[in-house]
């Protein structure tokens, strides 16, 4: 079967009644909305992040803040850990230099 046109092609389906161009960020009509508010933006490669998603992504999104905080809070405590670690050994070592007199 070699056809004299490619439109000719009887491999090839035509699109067949009406053609809607979505813009980026916009939904098709009739499509559902994403589940938890998070929607795959292909175009970027990156995950969206949608108000519309109700309470769930609202969890998801405190717990996550509360995560980093939590973090930040951990890395601060160890730091001010070592510091103090430090410093209480400087003073022990020069108070025990001081009692044996040198």
């Amino acid at each position: 079967m070699n056809p004299e046109r490619p439109d000719d092609d009887p491999r090839i389906e035509r699109p067949r009644g009406e053609i809607e161009i979505i813009p980026p960020g916009e939904r098709a009509r009739g499509e559902p909305a994403p589940p938890h508010g998070f929607e795959n933006a292909s175009f970027g490669r990156a995950f969206v992040f949608s108000p519309r998603g109700g309470i769930l992504s609202t969890f998801l999104v405190a717990l996550g803040a509360a995560a980093v905080f939590a973090l930040l809070l951990g890395t601060f405590a160890l730091v001010a850990s070592v510091a103090a670690v430090a410093i209480a050994a400087f003073y022990l070592r020069n108070s025990i230099r001081r009692w044996l007199g040198r």
